[in-house]
């Protein structure tokens, strides 16, 4: 009996070796790297939802889930953070310029103990942003990680909004935000509203609508890479939801970064000419939706909190004068200026606590932000998702920008992630194409103390020409 003879020609071979092919193994650094990046993800979890604002624990979660994040990274912070890839990335300069301006600041004072404190303090805000930056460095990333981003606002601003219609009952979470009026009722008591706030650090209502802006954005950059229909469905209504919510907020500053970045957003999409009709049909109806205290800025109402925030502003800068150069010292605005409050303003917060030296790093930030997303549009490759990140990240930057004006939050890591996000974007063009933005130089530093000034200034001058005084500070 013969048995067959099988056919081993090279041909054969070829073919199953290429079917049955295995995968390699990921190297270890691969492996490191991969798990800092899961837990790069819980620990941007718990940034967003504050898990003690769901159920009873003093368990430190974020502190836990970044120390594996560091741990497993802690290549890519060494490989990040050398003097050269520093200065290469002019974001990231004003960003370590800001820590050095918090040290500067406290030192200048005499404080060394609370400067090392501090500059320690913010250093775990920056390293949070070196690891987002360092770890996302492709397309696929940049797109994995903005959807789970998308997913952990999107989570937060259901419950705020459930929680604060009643809907359900949270006893660690208050999802409303009790503000007087200056109005009084027939029977001589303040009149009062209830604005819509979010879980965790979001607990003031500008501050969350920072990050429905920023939902909004990250919501338009990821529908037109769903492909089933029913997902495409469900980002129109988480849209309707962030918008339904920055409604409740009544802020009026988050309404005005709206209707800025709105229009921005119009004005890349189809061009100045194309958007001036429609504006002026749409215009009427929007402030109508939110016709309110969000639409209702009365500077010259000595009562109104727009007026106070006015007067905080000249405060701070009155209190800044003594240093101008390193300022009066960081988180010592409502100590030094007796106020008990903070600016309301993160750039008069930064120039007021940080003086020229570190308000004009922090001014930096978005300056570079801003110009690096004009000057790449020219060098993006012809995909979809770069292209619409460019132009959706350009209008969350000015979101965020004008949202500022009217909070102070100069070092907390929500701030920071949005450019985080841009450093990573820009790095993964740079892998592309070559562009870069321009090193940070000696010349461009005494360009930014220049531009700081100015930025100064031009507050001086909306100071002195819209404040009221005779009010008092709430």
């Amino acid at each position: 009996m013969t048995v067959a003879s099988k056919d081993y020609s090279p041909q054969m071979n070829t073919n199953t070796e290429a079917y049955f092919q295995v995968r390699p193994p990921p190297l270890p650094g691969q492996r490191w790297n991969e798990r800092s990046y899961f837990f790069l993800l819980v620990t941007t979890a718990t940034l967003m939802l504050r898990p003690s604002d769901f159920f009873q624990t003093t368990f430190p979660y974020f502190l836990i889930s970044f120390g594996f994040c560091l741990l497993f990274g802690a290549q890519v912070l060494q490989k990040e953070l050398t003097l050269d890839r520093i200065l290469n990335q002019p974001i990231v300069t004003c960003m370590m310029g800001v820590a050095l301006g918090i040290f500067l600041s406290q030192v200048s004072h005499l404080n060394f103990e609370r400067a090392i404190l501090l500059t320690l303090v913010y250093f775990k805000t920056l390293a949070y942003v070196v690891m987002v930056f360092g770890l996302i460095k492709k397309t696929e990333r940049l797109e994995n990680f903005c959807r789970w981003l998308l997913l952990f606002i999107f989570i937060g601003v259901t419950v705020s909004v459930l929680q604060f219609n009643g809907l359900i009952h949270l006893e660690n979470f208050d999802a409303a935000y009790k503000e007087g009026l200056s109005t009084f009722d027939e029977n001589g008591k303040r009149n009062f509203i209830y604005r819509l706030k979010g879980v965790g650090i979001f607990s003031d209502p500008n501050d969350f609508c920072l990050i429905l802006q920023l939902g909004i954005a990250l919501a338009l950059l990821i529908r037109p890479g769903l492909k089933r229909i029913w997902t495409k469905l469900a980002t129109f209504f988480i849209l309707g939801e962030f918008f339904y919510a920055l409604l409740l907020t009544r802020s009026r500053g988050g309404f005005i970064a709206l209707i800025v970045g709105g229009c921005v957003l119009l004005i890349e999409q189809y061009g100045i000419k194309k958007i001036v009709f429609p504006l002026l049909i749409l215009g009427p109806l929007v402030f109508g939706v939110f016709a309110g205290r969000q639409t209702n800025i009365d500077l010259s109402n000595r009562d109104d909190t727009a007026q106070h925030r006015i007067q905080l502003w000249s405060e701070g800068f009155r209190t800044m004068a003594k240093s101008p150069l390193f300022g009066l010292g960081a988180n010592d605005f409502q100590v030094v200026c007796g106020t008990g409050l903070v600016a309301h303003n993160s750039y008069v917060h930064a120039f007021s606590e940080l003086g020229i030296f570190g308000g004009s790093f922090f001014f930096g930030i978005y300056f570079y932000i801003i110009t690096a997303m004009r000057k790449v549009r020219p060098y993006i490759p012809d995909e979809k998702f770069l292209k619409n990140c460019r132009r959706l990240f350009y209008v969350a930057i000015i979101f965020n920008a004008f949202g500022l004006l009217s909070l102070s939050r100069v070092y907390t890591q929500t701030t920071y992630i949005l450019p985080a996000l841009v450093i990573s974007y820009l790095q993964i063009i740079r892998a592309r194409t070559g562009w870069a933005p321009e090193a940070f130089s000696k010349i461009e530093f005494y360009r930014l103390l220049v531009m700081g000034c100015g930025v100064v200034a031009i507050f001086q001058i909306f100071i002195l020409s819209f404040a009221q005084w005779g009010g008092g500070f709430n």
